[in-house]
């Protein structure tokens, strides 16, 4: 399973705090096509010398073998996790949002963004029923307890100055039913339409407005 992860390139949510796979992975053993074990990386963050070809082998989807073992960069769990979900009834408030979230002394752990379909495919676990052109903003804290009071207030502070309607606190088992309503959206999105499509597209975070609006455009013809 670690091993599909690294292959397939991978990333979660806590990608924003944590980094990417590519970050993560320090080393690794290979079984190439021709029956080669090939063993890069090592144990340590600093061990490469030439050529990283970690980084050739993360993403590549199998093509160039299949990883067997892998070395990964751990981190301690958080003393304290919080999960704000913050309602706006226009995506461009959000967005202006999440740029001065990105500007700020923050440290938000994810910040994730559900539109209409997505928040009310989710069900009573992110508390999320939406109105036509509403989404939801998810804004992950961890730390030790001052810190996440602290973040929280400021966020609030944030939130209402850029007209959230709501903003609901999950923490301790209600964040983690929240986080995996989240992580099934995707699934039932699917079960709803059979024939949807589904993609990932990347672009610049200032860019994220205008791929939103542009996807809803698409989606409404």
């Amino acid at each position: 399973t670690i091993g599909g992860e690294i292959a397939t390139n991978a990333n979660g949510p806590l990608r924003f705090s944590y980094g990417p796979v590519r970050d993560l992975v320090l080393g690794m053993t290979v079984v190439t096509p021709t029956g080669d074990i090939v063993h890069t990386g090592g144990k340590t963050m600093k061990n490469v010398a030439g050529i990283d070809l970690c980084k050739m082998y993360i993403g590549s989807w199998g093509t160039l073998g299949i990883i067997t073992e892998a070395v990964l960069r751990l981190f301690p769990l958080p003393e304290v996790s919080k999960s704000l979900h913050l309602t706006f009834t226009s995506y461009e408030d959000a967005f202006r949002m999440v740029a001065q979230l990105l500007n700020s002394t923050l440290t938000p752990s994810t910040i994730e963004l559900l539109d209409q379909v997505a928040g009310n495919l989710s069900g009573n676990a992110l508390a999320s029923h939406l109105a036509e052109d509403e989404v939801i903003l998810m804004v992950d804290v961890e730390g030790d307890s001052e810190s996440i009071v602290r973040q929280e207030k400021e966020i609030n502070t944030l939130a209402e100055a850029n007209k959230a309607r709501t903003m609901v606190a999950f923490d301790g088992e209600e964040a983690t039913r929240a986080r995996c309503a989240y992580r099934g959206i995707h699934r039932s999105i699917l079960e709803a339409g059979p024939s949807t499509v589904q993609g990932k597209a990347s672009v610049p975070i200032s860019k994220l407005g205008n791929m939103f609006e542009a996807i809803k455009e698409i989606s409404d013809r």
